[in-house]
């Protein structure tokens, strides 16, 4: 999941950031801004991050990572101040591995002479049916690669049972859609748990948006932890849709 979910979790930028005099207004495919400090491509110098799932950063960055004196400001108001290195407060967990490997659900419909298979790549390789606190440290290091500000003692908000029910979601709308395309979406989670609204950034159309966002509403979360107390964040989902075609299995 810097760190990433899921389910893959890394933002893209849009376009050129406006820039002057190594000071930059860059905005992220996902809605996240960063204002300060710039050169080599990356943050580096003061500057501050806003994250679009949910809190911001602002401080000391080298070579694109917190890294120096800063402050996290959490979603529910919480702060954590100090100095930072590779991303983290120090004298927490060490930096999330940087492999980022594609789990993939396929859906085989027997009755075809040949075998359709629907693949739902998501771009997290933890076990689709376990609870965040059942999963191993590595795991839950995988899921907050896309949760910048999260460190060591925090978590990310995460479906009750795991991310399988997602991927079912997503697998089942593509039985009927058909489409290679990714998918783009962040699910608004209450500090409750609750899901509250679907953010689409990118979709194959809006019908298949609007059956994804009916069922993600249903589906159970836990909610963040923040420096110690639940919060509101964002949890992303990003998948890659496609249609191939296999002959039949024996």
């Amino acid at each position: 999941m810097n760190r990433w979910l899921a389910l893959s979790l890394m933002s893209v930028a849009l376009g050129a950031a406006a820039q002057t005099e190594n000071q930059v207004d860059h905005v992220y495919a996902d809605g996240s801004r960063y204002v300060g400090g710039w050169s080599g491509e990356q943050r580096n110098g003061e500057g501050v991050m806003t994250y679009a799932l949910g809190g911001s950063y602002q401080g000391s960055w080298k070579h694109d990572q917190q890294e120096g004196p800063g402050v996290i400001i959490y979603p529910n108001g919480k702060r954590l101040e100090g100095t930072f290195h590779h991303g983290l407060h120090t004298g927490t967990a060490t930096a999330p591995p940087k492999d980022k490997p594609s789990i993939v659900m396929t859906a085989a419909h027997s009755d075809r002479a040949t075998t359709d298979r629907l693949q739902v790549a998501f771009g997290l390789q933890v076990p689709p049916n376990t609870p965040y606190d059942a999963l191993t440290f590595e795991q839950q290091l995988i899921v907050k690669q896309a949760f910048e500000i999260l460190q060591d003692a925090d978590k990310p908000p995460y479906p009750k049972r795991g991310h399988g029910a997602l991927l079912t979601i997503l697998s089942n709308a593509q039985d009927y859609a058909r489409l290679d395309h990714a998918v783009k979406f962040d699910i608004l989670i209450d500090a409750d748990g609750k899901p509250t609204g679907v953010r689409v950034l990118d979709t194959p159309s809006p019908e298949f948006s609007r059956y994804f966002a009916a069922a993600a509403m249903r589906v159970q979360f836990t909610p963040a932890v923040c420096a110690g107390e639940p919060c509101a964040m964002a949890y992303p989902v990003r998948a890659s849709l496609s249609t191939t075609t296999h002959a039949a299995e024996q």
